[in-house]
């Protein structure tokens, strides 16, 4: 699930019910990046307290920090939905560069934020999960020799993700029907005063889209009490496009 970082460090540990680590080879269950272990984040969903359940939650801390989520677990009928929502500041501190600027850099050029929501549904036999999020970060370090202090410098980043589970039966024959997309735009901001670099002045931006769509068919027998034949197919999709500066974008893969 190495697309599902982003989520993972999005979601609040109130919401986890635990952490499960398979160490090892695991691609014959769980798909062909299972090659070195899996990392299962098992969250609290809707039902397991038996009722509606709203959680919230909200810290803060130094440099202007502050942290707002919020958790609805709702049970409809035999379905069961959680919807989950939050938000991330950091004000930053403030900083200096001595051998490139003499001068304080304000504490502003240093901001943080983050936004995400998160969807989950489950039936009989399915689910349904999805996420959204955007990040943004300044810098007030510069890099690749952009201007110092400048408050046009910084990067985004915004993924969408979703994911549709089914898991059939044939008596002792179970399966799995899984269709997933990924959705995932980095766009950064440099400023270029023509002091540090060769490059002229002006505002150079960088947009990186990444899209995925895959599915994965399986289907485990037992043979015996000791043995199971698993067998499966698995297909992935992915394509991206890079734009820089004000040239026209290519594909990358």
């Amino acid at each position: 699930w190495a697309y599902r970082n982003e989520w993972i460090q999005a979601t609040p540990m109130a919401r986890i019910d635990r952490i499960e680590i398979i160490r090892g080879p695991a691609s014959s269950l769980y798909g062909n990046n299972a090659f070195l272990g899996v990392v299962n984040v098992v969250t609290l969903e809707a039902g397991e307290s038996g009722g509606r359940e709203l959680r919230a939650g909200v810290s803060g801390g130094s440099g202007g920090l502050a942290d707002l989520w919020a958790s609805l677990r709702l049970p409809v009928g035999s379905w069961r939905i959680s919807l989950d929502a939050g938000g991330f500041r950091r004000q930053g501190t403030s900083t200096r560069f001595p051998e490139l600027s003499p001068e304080l850099l304000p504490a502003e050029l240093d901001r943080e934020s983050r936004e995400h929501a998160y969807l989950f549904m489950q039936g009989e036999g399915w689910s349904l999960s999805s996420f959204l999020m955007n990040r943004v970060q300044r810098l007030p370090h510069a890099p690749f020799q952009a201007e110092i202090g400048s408050p046009e410098t910084h990067y985004r980043n915004r993924l969408a993700f979703g994911e549709f589970r089914a898991e059939p039966k044939w008596g002792e024959i179970k399966g799995l029907v899984r269709v997933f997309w990924d959705w995932n735009l980095f766009d950064d901001r440099y400023h270029y005063d023509g002091v540090r670099s060769p490059d002229p002045e002006g505002i150079y931006t960088d947009r990186d889209l990444d899209r995925s769509l895959g599915g994965e068919l399986q289907a485990r027998a037992p043979l015996g009490e000791d043995w199971t034949l698993i067998g499966g197919l698995e297909h992935f999709r992915h394509r991206g496009t890079r734009r820089c500066g004000s040239g026209r974008p290519r594909r990358r893969s």
